[in-house]
């Protein structure tokens, strides 16, 4: 693996670790259903599809759009009377002298950890609150 593209198995393996240990979800490869939590994880192709489908609905897509990094769409809608809210984070990542990767989160460093739980928090978080910069579709 390509040392600019490093980060994006582990962080791809801990959102299916976190997905697959939700308790309701549904995964093509494993063929389960319910009504909570769709996911569609191709780390492959560099892409991941996670969508709540309960109220209120989530959809997080999770894309490598260039080599360093990582881009995070989120759409929300808190009920069917309510306008959807879309808004975009960045993950990058810079490879220093001694081929020492860092992933950074608005100019902090994050572990993959972190990144997952960014990925995840409005997915799983019952009182989440999008950002005020949230845009309305």
């Amino acid at each position: 693996m390509e040392k600019a593209t490093a980060p994006w198995e582990p962080l791809c393996a801990r959102i299916r670790s976190a997905v697959t240990g939700h308790s309701l979800y549904t995964t093509p490869e494993f063929g389960l259903t319910s009504l909570t939590l769709n996911a569609d994880i191709d780390c492959e192709s560099g892409r991941i599809c996670i969508r709540k489908l309960a109220f209120p609905r989530v959809t997080v897509l999770v894309i490598m759009p260039e080599r360093c990094l990582i881009e995070i769409k989120f759409t929300y809608q808190r009920s069917d009377l309510a306008d959807t809210l879309a808004w975009c984070d960045y993950l990058n990542f810079k490879v220093d002298e001694n081929d020492n990767i860092r992933m950074l989160h608005q100019g902090n460093q994050i572990t993959v950890d972190d990144a997952a739980l960014l990925v995840m928090l409005p997915l799983k978080q019952p009182d989440f609150k999008p950002p005020e910069s949230a845009q309305k579709m």
